[in-house]
């Protein structure tokens, strides 16, 4: 007889197959960039399904469809060209950018890194936790934040966070002493985070990814999926599992540490932080059994997430993870310090296969016109920074919710257009004919 297993692992590696199929024929190779989607994508259904899939997981076969139908929805948003009718660079036409010395960037980022930790202090205060709380309990106080503050406190972070970045542009636009400046971007990366006292341990990996990916496109050039990347990609693994450690105040094991527990590390963190697969199993039970589906609230309540209670005192969870942390898991974020994830196939807890259908396709869509643009010298710089939330955090959104994520897009966005126009007029975003030193 077939095991459920077995079945399963067809559904998984048919979607697998599928895209490889394509990249091959749109791209010319299996796996052509190592920041193309379909690559994060590939090991997102390994790391999160192939992986948990063991009898004792006991996945559902049907939990395997929605796993193939879902990507299937997601290949025909991203390899068809539904993206070329989407026209974002048009709204924000591309000049030419002033530069900027080591010496100012030096400065400028440091007063930004400062503004961001004195937000971390007064968010701490106003939730009556000391800056010793916070560090042995990161979890807790975000799921607070979640809950009484709809998130308020992340507007100021991207507030600062974007022209930061910009500045990375500003200080690349001389290429001069170019491993020095990615030196600078990646270290200032992480002073922001640390500032931030960022609870997502994929924060502080990103300042590296980010800064890679400013390196390649200076360079001109797509990191290939090579024994180089793919080494990193592993060793990815037990720095998650270190960074997990340090954030829950566990120091102890430091002491003890050595080279050999690395793999220990790795295979932990690929237990661990694979459960959003087998969440995902246990939600379509839940939802199988009960058909408690939100039908589209949450994709609603996203749009009114960042108001703070103290203005809407009976606002209700926006967040899709929250509430559903309750619903199927039985535990509460708050008191129990733990909010599940579902994966981007969350989806389908709107109402059903037509809603999982039709957010894979639009994501699928979006996805490849960020791609697309991703390198190319001709698009602003804004862009290509909001296109970095999006390409370079692939494999986190894939694992989270797109549901709960999609807010902050909408954040981001708009914080976006805000500060091309103001770009604009401090002639930071110039036309050719302003030569500008």
């Amino acid at each position: 007889m077939v095991s459920n297993v077995f079945i399963f692992n067809v559904c998984v590696f048919a979607a697998i197959f599928l895209i490889l199929y394509f990249n091959k024929l749109l791209y010319g190779s299996f796996l052509n960039d190592f920041f193309n989607p379909s690559f994060s994508f590939i090991l997102f259904l390994l790391i999160f399904f192939v992986n948990l899939n063991t009898p004792e997981n006991d996945f559902d076969i049907y939990t395997g469809v929605l796993v193939f139908t879902g990507s299937l929805a997601w290949m025909l948003g991203f390899y068809l060209n539904g993206f070329k009718y989407i026209k974002i660079h048009r709204w924000m036409p591309s000049f030419k950018i002033k530069g900027l010395s080591m010496s100012h960037y030096i400065l400028y980022q440091l007063i930004f890194v400062v503004l961001a930790f004195g937000i971390t202090l007064f968010k701490l205060k106003t939730f009556g936790y000391s800056l010793q709380d916070y560090l042995l309990n990161m979890l807790l106080v975000e799921n607070e934040n979640v809950k009484e503050g709809g998130n308020f406190w992340t507007l100021f972070y991207h507030v600062i966070k974007i022209p930061m970045m910009v500045n990375h542009f500003r200080l690349l636009k001389d290429t001069k002493h170019l491993y020095f400046k990615v030196f600078l971007i990646t270290l200032t990366e992480i002073l922001f985070s640390l500032a931030a006292l960022s609870s997502s341990r994929l924060g502080y990996l990103m300042g590296f990814v980010f800064a890679y990916f400013l390196y390649c496109r200076a360079k001109e050039k797509k990191p290939a999926v090579n024994y180089f990347t793919v080494s990193l990609l592993i060793l990815a693994f037990p720095v998650l599992n270190m960074l997990n450690r340090l954030r829950n105040g566990d120091v102890e094991w430091l002491t003890n540490f050595h080279i050999s527990d690395l793999w220990d590390l790795g295979e932990r963190t690929l237990s661990a932080d694979a459960n959003p697969g087998q969440n995902f199993d246990i939600l379509v039970k839940y939802l199988s059994n009960t058909h408690d589906y939100h039908w589209g609230f949450f994709f609603i309540s996203q749009f009114f997430f960042l108001i703070p209670r103290i203005f809407w005192p009976n606002k209700p969870v926006t967040s899709f993870e929250f509430e559903y942390t309750i619903r199927v898991m039985h535990e509460h974020p708050i008191q129990d310090g733990t909010t599940y994830t579902f994966t981007a196939f969350d989806a389908y807890a709107g109402f059903g296969i037509p809603s999982l259908i039709i957010v894979m396709i639009l994501f699928g869509i979006i996805t490849r016109y960020f791609y697309e643009i991703f390198y190319k010298k001709d698009v602003n710089c804004l862009i290509i920074i909001y296109g970095s939330f999006i390409i370079l955090y692939y494999i986190n959104l894939l694992r989270a919710s797109v549901v709960d994520l999609s807010a902050y897009y909408f954040l981001d966005f708009a914080l976006i257009l805000i500060f091309y126009i103001i770009y604009r007029k401090l002639n930071i975003f110039y036309k050719p004919e302003k030569e500008l030193l």
